[in-house]
């Protein structure tokens, strides 16, 4: 029997974590909810409390019959669990994220996207606060990358594509996530996923068909709520290859979800804990990087999302001008675990 090793265990864990619409789905008795309280790891500074102390932060409601968790057996991953599990950290040389569009030999058009590579590319920069770049498209074919039809519509094996990018991961990428119009799958036994991504392996796919009703064969949903989705399935996959397990602690971009319904419940920010996370990878003044994010709420008409960012920035009582202090990042990736 092969014993998997830690790292090798939250690979396998990720493809199946990150994945949505398995079918048939079987209910689970659900283990020790609501769950403990998270740890939220190396002290910041007071003056973060605002952005990291989590006790203001909306709970995980009980989940209800079909949800993710009410349906997955998940202990959910603190901040002191989430340094043990020592993740990738950004550093240069490899310290951008690359959105690697792909398309098939016989489907070369990639068709409309919604929202736009320009703009998945621009949110994904702020919500990281990294650089990102857009990658000349891969053509793919049927010898890599399985094909099937479900329900009318094409679907290509995201398990595959996870191979296709690794063999072709940039040397500059931090990490890569390909982008499709045509719907995925990760293996038989799932009607679909929305996409997947690799807590150690730097690559991930996810896929914007099913996000407008017009897939089904309805009328065109609302773009600004077709947008919102698009930016939640991308920055929820890419935080995966952050290390960042689902989130079980609080409502989250990181919680996992079942179908679009509990996926549109779930906000487009990250809870305090996930926050925190991110911030000792990466490093940020979180300030900064809510009044950017606000810039970008407000461009494209996500008014919800925008009132929520201009709230926590009201708590948070800094000026436009305030940052993050040299010392405070020396601290913060004092903690940070090596890159691997």
């Amino acid at each position: 029997m092969h014993v998997l090793g830690r790292r090798d265990w939250l690979h396998g864990a990720a493809a199946l974590a990150c994945a949505c619409g398995r079918e048939p789905a079987t209910a689970q008795a659900r283990v020790g909810w609501p769950f403990a309280a998270p740890q939220p790891g190396p002290a910041w500074d007071p003056s973060l409390d605002w952005a990291f102390d989590g006790r203001d932060a909306e709970p995980m409601p009980v989940p209800r019959p079909g949800d993710w968790l009410a349906e997955h057996e998940e202990t959910g991953q603190d901040v002191v669990q989430f340094l043990a599990d020592e993740p990738n950290r950004p550093e240069p040389p490899r310290d951008t994220i690359v959105i690697q569009p792909l398309a098939m030999v016989h489907r070369k058009h990639v068709g409309p996207i919604q929202p736009s590579l320009v703009e998945l590319v621009d949110y994904v920069g702020r919500f990281f606060v990294l650089p990102v770049r857009l990658a000349d498209p891969i053509v793919m074919d049927r010898r890599h990358v399985g094909v099937r039809m479900n329900h009318g519509h094409e679907q290509w094996n995201a398990n595959d594509i996870d191979g296709v990018l690794r063999e072709q991961l940039p040397g500059d990428a931090y990490c890569c996530i390909g982008v499709t119009t045509t719907d995925l799958f990760p293996s038989s036994d799932w009607n679909f996923v929305y996409g997947q991504a690799s807590l150690s392996a730097r690559v991930g796919v996810f896929s914007l068909a099913r996000h407008d009703d017009a897939f089904f064969g309805g009328p065109p949903s609302d773009p600004v709520l077709v947008r919102r989705r698009g930016h939640g399935v991308v920055t929820h996959e890419v935080g995966h290859m952050f290390g960042m397990q689902h989130c079980v602690h609080h409502l989250c971009l990181m919680n996992g979800s079942n179908d679009r319904e509990e996926a549109d419940r779930s906000p487009l920010q990250l809870c305090p804990i996930c926050l925190r996370k991110l911030q000792l990878s990466v490093g940020f003044d979180p300030a900064a990087r809510y009044r950017d994010l606000a810039a970008f709420y407000r461009t494209y008409g996500l008014l919800p999302e925008l009132a929520w960012v201009n709230a926590r920035l009201a708590r948070a009582r800094v000026s436009p001008s305030s940052g993050f202090s040299s010392t405070t990042r020396t601290q913060i990736f004092g903690h940070s675990p090596p890159r691997r």
